[in-house]
C-alpha cells in the first residue's frame, strides 16, 4: 500500500510501481498493491501517470433532473462540475459558511443542480467506464475494456457519500484565500 504517493520526492514517486514490483516478485500473480494519492505531480508524473497507464476507470451518474449522465472526473468528456457562490466583501469565515451553504454540482446537459440529497441515489445508480469503453447519454456502456493488468479507478472528492459538496467548496475557496494572500500553492494543491 502507498498512499499520497505525489508528495514523495520525485525519484521515488516516478518509479514506485516499479519498486513495489521487485517487493512482490515473491508472491506470484498473488502479488497486489493499492497506490493512491491526490494528484499534486500533475499529470506526466506521479498518481496521473499510473492512472493513465492503467483501465482508466472513470465515474459516470446520471443527472437527477434530465437523466443524461456525466462524471466529476476531470478527464470525462461531459464533466458535472462543483459550483459556489462568491461574493466579494465578506471576512473569510462569512465567506466560507456562504461558499459551503451554496454549493452544489451543475449538470453539463441541463443546467440543472444538483444537492447532496441527490448524491445518495446517484451513487447506487452510477457506472465504472474503463479504456476501450464509452457510455451514451442515456447511461448504455459499450465497447470492450481494454486489456491491462493494472486497474486504475479516478476517484473525485465530489463522489464520496461521506463528504459534502460544500464541505469540498469550503476546503476549495479557504486555499484559494490562503493562496491570494500569501502565493502559497502547498494547500491550493491539496484542494484541487
Amino acid at each position: 500500500v502507498a498512499d499520497e504517493i505525489d508528495i514523495l520526492p520525485k525519484k521515488l514517486r516516478s518509479n514506485i510501481r516499479q519498486q513495489i514490483g521487485f517487493r512482490q516478485r515473491a508472491f506470484g500473480t498473488q502479488g497486489k498493491s493499492y497506490l493512491c494519492s491526490h494528484p499534486d505531480a500533475g499529470w506526466n508524473d506521479g498518481i496521473a501517470a499510473i492512472w493513465q497507464e492503467s483501465s482508466r476507470g472513470i465515474w459516470f451518474w446520471p443527472c437527477p433532473q434530465c437523466t443524461q449522465w456525466s462524471s466529476p472526473c476531470p478527464t470525462a468528456d461531459w464533466r458535472m462540475k462543483l459550483s459556489f457562490e462568491r461574493p466579494k466583501g465578506m471576512a473569510a469565515d462569512e465567506l466560507l459558511d456562504h461558499v459551503e451553504r451554496t454549493a452544489c454540482l451543475i449538470c453539463p446537459h441541463c443546467g440543472g443542480v444538483i444537492l447532496d440529497a441527490d448524491k445518495a441515489e446517484m451513487l447506487s445508480l452510477g457506472k465504472w467506464v474503463f479504456e476501450g469503453q464509452t457510455i451514451a447519454l442515456d447511461g448504455t456502456v459499450t465497447g470492450e475494456i481494454k486489456p491491462n493488468e493494472t486497474q486504475g479507478f479516478w476517484i473525485h472528492g465530489t463522489m464520496s457519500p461521506l463528504v459534502s459538496f460544500g464541505k469540498l467548496a469550503r476546503g476549495y475557496v479557504g486555499a484559494l484565500v490562503v493562496f491570494e494572500k500569501t502565493g502559497k500553492t502547498d494547500r491550493l494543491k491539496e484542494e484541487t
